[in-house]
């Protein structure tokens, strides 16, 4: 609709003021904007070192480096807040920044496990399996983009 109203201007159409209401076709939400208003701002800021370090090797005890408790503590906060551990919501970000890439580009999984910084894709594909029950293979073909451009 947008782009027939768009088209009719450009041809010297005159085309009343009004709003016009156009709705999107979807929301895709990124890493940047996926945010969580959670009050512990030690979880908060574990979930934030967390999202910037997606794409890196990232384990518990490098978060635990940025975040002044010990890992019994943060855990113990993190399923109060979120009702999972901090190792859960590494691999939950991490797998859904895989998700996307799987989807958006049009990557060799090796080189979306070496980008992701996993050491082998075979064992990026087992953790995906693991954790969406798809082989990323599977999931790509199911819900990518890139089969449509």
């Amino acid at each position: 609709m947008a782009a027939s109203l768009l088209d009719r201007m450009m041809a010297g159409e005159r085309i009343e003021p009004q709003v016009w209401s156009i709705p999107p076709l979807e929301v895709v939400t990124r890493l940047s904007t996926d945010v969580i208003a959670v009050g512990d701002p030690y979880v908060s800021a574990a979930i934030q070192y967390i999202r910037e370090h997606a794409y890196e090797d990232l384990k518990v005890e490098d978060v635990l480096r940025a975040v002044p408790l010990s890992r019994r503590a943060l855990d113990h906060r993190f399923v109060q807040a979120l009702g999972r551990t901090l190792h859960e919501e590494i691999v939950e970000v991490r797998m859904r920044l895989l998700m996307r890439l799987l989807t958006e580009t049009d990557w060799t999984l090796a080189v979306i496990a070496e980008r992701l910084s996993f050491k082998h894709s075979e064992y990026m594909g087992v953790a995906f399996k693991k954790c969406t029950g798809l082989s990323p293979g599977a999931y790509r073909e199911k819900h990518s983009s890139m089969k449509q451009g």
